[in-house]
């Protein structure tokens, strides 16, 4: 069956009206909404993953399943809104690769997982571009589910393993709609495009050989930014842009150059914010923070693990598995804390949420981890100090207080909380 089928065309790629043997994202780790945190995920390539792919490790993408595609894993069944990608052409050699513990070895990746291998020639996948959300060419549709009129938050994380072998070449992860790229330079630096502006790049090495994890993320009414393993390493100050192109991963936009060479896994795209009060086919699409990088939420799911418990309670400042004294001193020694980072476009001088020109206030897993920045919005305040607080209360342990410091201290009032400690399982 062509995948080109005229009456289920968007930007030319038909979506694959897959029935109700789409397998489950909840049990692959991923779902439409995310797994860690509340933002929608409109798309989750697992590349491979899915049983009804066929995937078979070494065989070229798409050749054990009639779309000739890896499937989108998100959308309703039988609502025409799963989205797959296909090689182009269809002969071409991108290759199921084994990144389980037995072959590449992902983090996070079970037994048996798949990803893409791309030969930096001539491989690629191509598909419907997303671009900006609220742009979406299929925003009212009455035969779509979603509505994205409104939105303006969009974000795409992955897994990528470069090759050594292709060092000193730009590569391009992935492109989207003609304005927005994840790249590799010359330098051996990662980098990324803003709606169309000029690349930026970032002061993050790329290392080769190795897994990293990628997020590219535009904030809508603040700037884009560039997510590292969890750490933010490069701004640009400008919306998601949108333009009636192609995605194409592995490649440039014109897919005839700047081709990838490595693998890459779990790539999903998704969007954040509340549009059902404007339209009666809107959504609440939830709001991001960081556990909603998978980064983030591996690193999380690795020290409960470690501690031998289920998860982290959200205010366990210190991340010791335990409710205690030790968490709010350290909120105390944080008050106020600010992670301040500089855009990276010189001619940045709009109004930050507190400082103005050249720098905006983030969160991520610096701030989470050094200056107990529980909600990652870049400041330590009321707002994490209430986490903390319902976090003991469904604990079972008494509720702490304080009042609101001077410049210079802080006075927490009852907490009796040295015979309290209790450890989270």
């Amino acid at each position: 069956m062509s995948r080109r089928i005229a009456s289920m065309k968007c930007f030319g790629f038909a979506r694959r009206p897959r029935a109700s043997w789409v397998l489950g994202v909840a049990a692959l780790g991923l779902a439409g909404q995310a797994a860690s945190g509340d933002i929608f995920r409109d798309r989750v390539y697992l590349f491979g993953d899915d049983p009804a792919e066929g995937a078979v490790v070494g065989n070229r993408v798409g050749s054990g399943n009639e779309f000739i595609a890896t499937f989108d894993e998100t959308g309703t069944p039988g609502a025409g809104d799963l989205q797959d990608l296909v090689p182009e052409p269809v002969d071409q050699e991108a290759i199921y690769e084994n990144v389980g513990p037995s072959g590449l070895a992902r983090p996070g990746a079970a037994n048996g997982a798949i990803g893409i291998r791309f030969d930096g020639q001539d491989d690629l996948l191509a598909g419907d571009g997303f671009g900006n959300p609220n742009n979406h060419p299929t925003n009212g549709d009455p035969d779509l589910p979603n509505n994205f009129s409104g939105i303006f938050e969009r974000g795409v994380q992955l897994w990528v393993y470069p090759d050594s072998a292709s060092q000193g070449r730009f590569q391009t992860i992935y492109a989207d709609s003609g304005d927005n790229r994840v790249f590799i330079n010359e330098e051996g630096k990662w980098g990324f495009r803003q709606n169309g502006s000029n690349d930026t790049v970032s002061l993050a090495d790329v290392q080769y050989d190795t897994w990293t994890h990628v997020e590219y993320h535009s904030f809508g009414s603040r700037p884009g930014a560039l997510i590292v393993n969890g750490v933010i390493k490069g701004l640009w100050n400008d919306w998601y842009g949108n333009s009636a192109s192609e995605l194409i991963v592995g490649a440039n936009q014109a897919g005839n150059d700047e081709f990838f060479q490595g693998v890459l896994d779990d790539m999903s795209v998704f969007v954040a914010g509340d549009n059902s009060a404007l339209f009666p086919d809107g959504s609440n699409f939830g709001t991001y923070d960081g556990s909603d990088n998978d980064w983030i939420a591996l690193q999380l799911a690795n020290k409960a693990a470690d501690l031998g418990i289920a998860e982290l309670s959200p205010g366990d400042v210190n991340m010791d598995g335990q409710l205690d004294q030790t968490d709010i001193n350290e909120f105390i020694a944080h008050w106020l804390d600010t992670q301040v980072i500089a855009t990276n476009d010189p001619a940045d001088t709009r109004l930050g949420p507190t400082f103005g020109g050249f720098t905006w206030i983030l969160g991520d897993w610096n701030s989470r981890t050094q200056q107990a920045d529980l909600n990652y919005d870049g400041v330590t305040d009321l707002d994490d100090f209430f986490i903390i607080r319902q976090a003991f209360i469904d604990a079972g342990l008494a509720a702490p207080s304080f009042t609101i410091p001077e410049p210079a201290s802080l006075v927490l009032l009852g907490l009796g909380l040295a015979a309290l400690s209790r450890r989270r399982g």
